[in-house]
């Protein structure tokens, strides 16, 4: 029998609503990254150029829906690899076409990795973090537009890095 002083353990669907979206990223970024992490490279898009070219130009929706899965997928994952899609959806796409998706599928993997940030790693980074984590939480609630601004225009910062930093500060997504 358990006493008011003996911490209950969480059911099994509390650990995976906690942990499975991490889990289920972890598992989809080490399958696409073994198995296509080296077409994500210039010299393999170089050489598929006419092949990409004509399915394209033959399949322009679908192809373009395929490359924000594609790009929604390597955001959310935070795998390496998001320049160059970027510079292949203006090769494949043009400028306008290529920049507007690239735009709206970085911002689904964005907002994917945030949602699993704040459900499965933030409490846990917060209370390794200390009272450090909770000072810049209070500066970033007092102006948080100037701290988001900040980080995703400085390019010192990684991409994964800015993603998450708002889910471990508080931050809720806009309604």
């Amino acid at each position: 029998m358990m006493t008011a002083s003996e911490p209950s353990r969480p059911t099994f669907a509390a650990t995976m609503r906690r942990w499975g979206p991490l889990a289920l990223l972890l598992v989809i970024a080490i399958v696409v990254w073994t198995q296509w992490g080296d077409m994500l490279t210039f010299s393999a898009i170089g050489q598929q150029r006419e092949y990409l070219s004509q399915q394209v130009s033959e399949n322009f929706a679908l192809a373009l829906a395929a490359y924000a899965a594609c790009y929604v997928v390597v955001v959310a994952v935070s795998l390496p690899g998001g320049a160059i899609l970027t510079l292949v959806g203006g090769f494949l796409f043009g400028w306008l076409a290529g920049g507007l998706v690239t735009v709206f599928a970085a911002t689904a993997g964005a907002t994917v990795i945030f949602l699993v940030a704040r459900s499965s790693i933030g409490s846990a980074l917060a209370e390794r973090a200390g009272p450090w984590l909770e000072r810049l939480r209070q500066g970033f609630a007092r102006d948080a537009v100037n701290y988001l601004l900040f980080l995703r225009l400085v390019p010192a910062f990684p991409f994964w890095l800015v993603n998450i930093a708002p889910a471990l500060l508080g931050m809720d997504l806009p309604r």
